[in-house]
């Protein structure tokens, strides 16, 4: 769910909760099996879900810059060694 998909359902939320305090009081009757209050809890749990997955997008970002940024110096830290070890054996086969 993108921000504006998110604002645009707590918009409506916040529209239906004003009518179903609307019916409540026009009907005078007994509070519906949930209430203002759960509905209230329920939207403060998907807005602390919204926030958390958020920050876990970032942090895959960053964990996965770090990773491509240490692959790349493993390729080149491989050449290296491998290049090292061709010198090497080439200074040990020179004649003495």
């Amino acid at each position: 769910m993108d921000d504006l998909s998110l604002e645009a359902f707590e918009a409506r939320a916040a529209a239906a909760e004003q009518r179903l305090a609307a019916l409540e009081i026009s009907s005078g009757s007994p509070q519906l099996p949930i209430d203002l209050s759960t509905l209230r809890s329920i939207r403060a749990a998907l807005v602390k879900a919204k926030e958390e997955q958020e920050n876990l997008i970032l942090e895959n970002k960053k964990l996965l810059s770090q990773r491509d940024k240490l692959e790349y110096q493993l390729l080149h830290l491989k050449n290296a060694v491998r290049e090292g070890d061709a010198k090497l054996e080439q200074l040990t086969k020179l004649p003495c």
